[in-house]
């Protein structure tokens, strides 16, 4: 489609003048978003796009910067709209709207990373490295990325626990194995061991498909979560593991990321047996020594 309606959200709502620039003046970004971008560009989609633009023009203005430094005597670097402009010069277009717009390489990542959030057939994992970037070098919170991509907090909590991750549990999300629900699952589990156990169990059926999202949830939940009503040693004790605390303030007891686990029902649930497992040991030593 000839339009890029997520570059809205990036341009301010001053007007600002639009220039028909020469395509041989522009030059591709070279910045780390764009350049992971373009694995991912689709050689028939882009080709569909040349043939819409031969047809109707370019309907949304690229943004650009200024270059310095380039063959032209107005050289400009592409900010948003890399794939209108690959087709345009595909389509045998000389020119291009676009829209000129001074920014510094922050700024110009920050757009960038938000149009890029809002691209089809982005991946799960590849859209929460964004959201991570935006908040690691942007200085954005929770709160600010909810109403800057249109989503709730808990969409934004879920997707950024898919970073926890393993690499193996990356490769096999990453090969299709694995749908973002699932992923999200095995992602939950604190322990990267642990993780990979599951995936295994997970992804292992007898028919070369993952197990349905309401097993795998079943078998996480039996295997990797523990009520702490059933616990024999006192989980509001602080001490009984160094550096652990009491299991009321932990980040893994689903109760306190409520976000995350609201399919779990109960809110006292341990999601880390081998903190569970040290406990209990830590707990039986106690009583040995009383």
């Amino acid at each position: 489609m000839n339009t890029q309606v997520s570059s809205q959200s990036s341009v301010t709502s001053v007007a600002l003048a639009i220039r028909n620039l020469a395509l041989k003046s522009i030059e591709p970004s070279a910045t780390a978003v764009q350049e992971r971008r373009r694995t991912h560009y689709d050689a028939a989609a882009l080709k569909d796009l040349a043939e819409n633009i031969k047809a109707v023009q370019v309907i949304e203005p690229i943004i650009v910067r200024p270059k310095r430094g380039g063959e032209h005597a107005e050289t400009f670097e592409i900010v948003a709209g890399e794939r209108r402009w690959r087709a345009s010069r595909e389509a045998g277009l000389d020119t291009i709207p676009a829209i000129v717009r001074t920014l510094d390489d922050s700024q110009v990542l920050e757009i960038q990373l938000v149009e890029n959030l809002h691209r089809e057939g982005l991946h799960e994992l590849e859209e929460a490295e964004g959201y991570e970037i935006l908040m690691q070098q942007h200085h954005y919170d929770i709160e600010q990325l909810s109403a800057k991509i249109g989503r709730n907090r808990a969409y934004v909590y879920a997707r950024l626990k898919l970073l926890a991750l393993d690499k193996k549990s990356r490769e096999a999300f990453y090969a299709g194995k694995l749908p973002a629900a699932t992923a999200l699952l095995l992602a939950r589990i604190p322990v990267p061991a642990l993780q990979q156990d599951a995936l295994k169990a997970i992804t292992a059926s007898w028919n070369g498909q993952p197990l349905p999202f309401k097993e795998a949830q079943r078998h996480i939940q039996d295997r990797y979560m523990t009520r702490l009503k059933d616990a024999p040693f006192d989980a509001k004790a602080a001490d009984l593991v160094a550096g652990v605390g009491p299991c009321s303030a932990c980040p893994k007891l689903t109760g306190n990321q409520p976000e995350l686990f609201g399919d779990i029902k109960n809110t006292d649930v341990c999601t880390d047996p081998v903190c569970y497992a040290g406990k209990r040991a830590a707990w039986g030593e106690r009583l040995q020594a009383q």
